[in-house]
């Protein structure tokens, strides 16, 4: 029967072999540390992308106002906070439009005329404090909205 017999320069070339596969600790580090920075990079990119498009805007009616004088606020979304004015609560052309004067909560004599079509909540009366949600129709001074909230009232008052 043969026998085989390993020499030590066999060996050696054998565990040579196998260093020159085997990588550094530190390469396999580095290499783990740039794909995960790249893909917090690719992550923070599409959040970024995608918050760009969702942004709305937030004014008060005499912010509204001051930004229509500049043209600001030309075919941009935006949400308008304000008061609604008494008495002005009017249907429009179809059942479920609604026609109202919103003033600024501040300066009353700041107003802007709203036009909502859809259902209102119970809480949209006289006197409500509402946000709107749409764009501002310069070709009728008026502003769409595609949105209504309307603010609960509240159950306590301070008395004076």
């Amino acid at each position: 029967m043969a026998r085989a017999t390993l020499s030590t320069a066999s060996v050696k070339s054998i565990s040579t072999g196998f260093e020159q596969h085997r990588k550094s600790p530190l390469k396999s580090k580095l290499k783990f540390y740039l794909v995960g920075i790249v893909i917090l990079g690719a992550a923070a990119f599409v959040a970024f992308s995608a918050m760009q498009g969702a942004t709305v805007y937030y004014y008060d009616v005499h912010e509204v106002k001051a930004k229509l004088v500049s043209g600001a606020l030309a075919n941009e979304p935006f949400r308008m906070a304000g008061q609604v004015v008494p008495g002005t609560i009017r249907k429009g052309a179809t059942a479920d439009t609604y026609i109202f004067t919103v003033s600024d909560m501040k300066q009353k004599d700041l107003t802007i005329t709203a036009t909502y079509k859809g259902v209102i909540p119970d809480t949209f009366k006289d006197e409500a404090q509402v946000t709107l949600t749409g764009n501002f129709n310069s070709s009728q001074s008026m502003f769409v909205a595609n949105e209504l909230l309307a603010k609960c009232p509240s159950k306590y008052s301070t008395t004076a």
